[in-house]
């Protein structure tokens, strides 16, 4: 059973996850987790690294605008600002990116 199962499901997992009485291992772990069921669930938060589907290139979700996770201020640079971004975007037009396409900085291709 994972962390997630463990805490209750996934909004109780993400309110642990604020906790300030976890250990560092514990917090990664957890973290990690919580990505991998956004990926498995097409779910997207701020600052989830996404492709973009037309273009292939790595952005992050800075801000969700419309407080319901469909659009999102993105931007190339993680660490960004809402006054930083110029660039918004619905979900239907993101993935989410995996660990090597996040290395690599843009869409991998699939063989």
């Amino acid at each position: 059973m994972n962390l997630i199962e463990q805490l209750g499901g996934y909004e109780k997992a993400k309110i642990r996850l604020g906790s300030c009485d976890i250990t560092l291992a514990y917090y990664q772990e957890l973290d990690r987790q919580l990505l991998e069921h956004r990926r498995q669930h097409n779910i997207f938060e701020a600052r989830d690294a996404v492709i973009r589907k037309w273009n292939g290139r790595l952005y992050y979700l800075i801000v969700d605008i419309d407080n319901d996770g469909q659009e999102f201020l993105i931007h190339h640079d993680k660490g960004a600002k809402f006054k930083d971004c110029r660039i918004s975007d619905n979900i239907c037009n993101f993935k989410h990116a995996t660990d090597a396409e996040i290395k690599a900085g843009k869409r991998l291709e699939v063989k």
